[in-house]
C-alpha cells in the first residue's frame, strides 16, 4: 500500500523498488526504511512510497525450539540507524581479513606461477555478497593500506566495483561473477614483475599465469591480458581500439581507473567518491574508458551524493541538492548565504574539496 513519507514509517519494508524522475534507482524492494531513508527520498522529491508495515513481534514469532532459518539475530536495543552501522562493521571486518588472504594468495601465485582460482573465489564472492547488501556499501571500504598491502585493497576493490558495473549493464549473473573474478585477479601479473620499468608487461604475464589455471574462461583470459587496452587506442599492451576489447576487458578498465582516482596514493586520505566519479566521466569523454559503461554507473551512484558540503571557487561553502549525470563534477549547490548556483551555468565557479567525504549509504 501507498504510505506518505514521514518518520513514523520508520522500519516498514518497501514493496517496490523506488526511482526518481529521471529513472535513476534510489532503494531497491525489500529495502528498510530508517530516517536517513526518509530525508534522502524527501530530498528527492518523493512523498509517498509502497511499502508493509513491520510485523508485530508477537505475530508468528517462532520459538526457540524452531529457529526460522531465514531470520537473523535482532538487537533490540538498538535504533534503526545502527543496522547500516552493524553493516557497514561487518563489511569492513570481511574486507580487512580478505586482504590478508589474498596476501597469502599473491605469494603462492609467485611460487608456483598459477592461479588457484577456486581459492580466490572463496575469498571473494562471501565478500561480493556483503559489499551490494546495500547499493553503495562498497564506497565505504577504503581502509589506508599500508604500501605493501595495496595491491591486495586494489584488486579487491576492483573486483567488487568490476562487479557492479556488470550487474548494472543487466549481464547475466554467471557473466558478473567471472567478470568479478577476473577484476579481483587483473593484476595478478606483477607478482612477476622484477623490475618497475617492466610494468606494462604485467597484463601480458597475468594472462600467462592465469592460462595454466583451471576453470578460467577466455573472458577472463582476454580481461586480464587487456584491461589496460583503451577505447581511443592509446592503451597497452597492443593498442587495440574500441571494437576490438573486450566488455570484459573494458569493465575492468573503467573499476581500474575508478578505484585509483578514490584513492591518493601520495597520501593516507582517501579522495572523495564523488571528485572520482567526476574524473571518470571526464575520463570517458577523452576517450580513455567506454562512456556506456560509465554512464549506469554514475547513475547508480550520483543519488548518494545529495546533501555532501564542497567548498568552491573562493572557498564559497554550498551543499550538493542536485546532480546531472553528464556533467556530475557541475552539480546545483545550495551556497551557505541561501543562494542557489547551477554549476553547469556559472562555469568560473567549480568544487575544490568535499567536506563530507562518505556518501550516504542507501
Amino acid at each position: 500500500m501507498f504510505v506518505q513519507l514521514s518518520e513514523e514509517i520508520q522500519g516498514y519494508i518497501l514493496d517496490c523498488d523506488v526511482f526518481n524522475d529521471r529513472g535513476m534507482l534510489l532503494l531497491p524492494k525489500g529495502h528498510l526504511l530508517v530516517k536517513s531513508d526518509i530525508q534522502f527520498l524527501l530530498k528527492n522529491h518523493i512523498f509517498e512510497v509502497e511499502a508493509t508495515a513491520p510485523q508485530a513481534e508477537n505475530e508468528e514469532n517462532p520459538s526457540p525450539d524452531s529457529p526460522n532459518e531465514d531470520s537473523q539475530p535482532s538487537s533490540p536495543d538498538l535504533p534503526p540507524s545502527s543496522t547500516y552501522q552493524l553493516r557497514i562493521l561487518d563489511a569492513h571486518n570481511h574486507f580487512a581479513k580478505a586482504v590478508e588472504d589474498m596476501e597469502g594468495l599473491f605469494n603462492k601465485t609467485q611460487k608456483e606461477c598459477r592461479i588457484d582460482t577456486e581459492e580466490f573465489s572463496s575469498i571473494f564472492h562471501p565478500l561480493v555478497d556483503i559489499s551490494l547488501q546495500q547499493r553503495n556499501l562498497f564506497l565505504s571500504l577504503s581502509l589506508s593500506p599500508s604500501e605493501q598491502q595495496r595491491l591486495y585493497h586494489h584488486s579487491l576493490q576492483v573486483g567488487i566495483i568490476s562487479t557492479v558495473m556488470a550487474k548494472l549493464l543487466k549481464l547475466p549473473e554467471d557473466q558478473c561473477r567471472r567478470i568479478g573474478m577476473a577484476g579481483l585477479i587483473h593484476d595478478i601479473g606483477k607478482v612477476l614483475l622484477e623490475d618497475p620499468s617492466e610494468y606494462k608487461k604485467h597484463p601480458t604475464h597475468g594472462y600467462h599465469l592465469l592460462l595454466n589455471s583451471k576453470n578460467a574462461t577466455q573472458e577472463m583470459l582476454d580481461a586480464v591480458q587487456f584491461h589496460h587496452e583503451s577505447p581511443n587506442g592509446k592503451g597497452y599492451p597492443n593498442g587495440k581500439m574500441k571494437e576490438e576489447i573486450p566488455l570484459a576487458a573494458q569493465i575492468i578498465a573503467a573499476a581500474n581507473l575508478f578505484e585509483h582516482m578514490s584513492h591518493d596514493q601520495h597520501s593516507s586520505t582517501h579522495p572523495s567518491p564523488y571528485m572520482a566519479l567526476s574524473g571518470l566521466v571526464e575520463s570517458a569523454y577523452n576517450g580513455e574508458i567506454d562512456l556506456e559503461i560509465v554512464t549506469p554507473f554514475v547513475s547508480f551512484l550520483t543519488p548518494s551524493f545529495i546533501g555532501q558540503k564542497v567548498v568552491l571557487t573562493g572557498e564559497l561553502i554550498g551543499e550538493i541538492v542536485s546532480i546531472d549525470n553528464d556533467e556530475p563534477n557541475r552539480p546545483t549547490v545550495r551556497l551557505s548565504t541561501g543562494q542557489f548556483m547551477n554549476l553547469k551555468v556559472h562555469r568560473y565557479f567549480k568544487i575544490q574539496r568535499v567536506l563530507e567525504k562518505s556518501p550516504t549509504i542507501v
